[in-house]
């Protein structure tokens, strides 16, 4: 029911808007302060094709019901550090998903590997290290 307002700014395409976006929050914002609740302002906005909803801290997405109720996250001890991990979205009956031997820090192989693959010695690591080619996550508390 907003159409009249669009027109006289001369809005009748998606180009016509860009360049606009403070003036269009600034709008929309005022049309919503016409709606009683956010649940009525949503329900009129779903007909417009209009992306709507609260934007919240992706830090607080394991808070949320459904990752709650999913069991999304797994809490575990890297070195020292308790951190949440995604369990796999996959689901099996009568199988448990999700890490079992714990997990490891970026790069934390990085020397075995390269030691065992390309017969590295510890200068030569040790010198990419320093020029920042070869990188790890430490415990927390260590520097690198």
């Amino acid at each position: 029911g907003k159409s009249d307002e669009l027109d006289a700014r001369g809005w009748s395409s998606a180009q016509d808007i860009q360049g606009h976006e403070e003036e269009i929050r600034d709008l929309i914002q005022d049309w919503a302060s016409d709606f009683d609740s956010v649940r009525s302002f949503e329900r009129a906005i779903d007909s417009t094709r209009l992306p709507l909803g609260e934007v919240k801290p992706l830090a607080n997405v394991h808070l949320e019901d459904w990752a709650q109720q999913r069991a999304a996250f797994v809490e575990l001890n890297i070195n020292g550090t308790h951190a949440l991990i995604p369990r796999s979205p996959a689901r099996f009956s009568n199988s448990e998903v999700g890490p079992k031997g714990g997990a490891f820090l970026r790069g934390a192989d990085n020397r075995t590997a390269l030691k065992r693959i390309l017969g590295m010695s510890d200068f030569e690591l040790d010198e990419l290290t320093d020029k920042k080619i070869l990188a790890y996550e430490p415990p927390l508390g260590q520097k690198t």
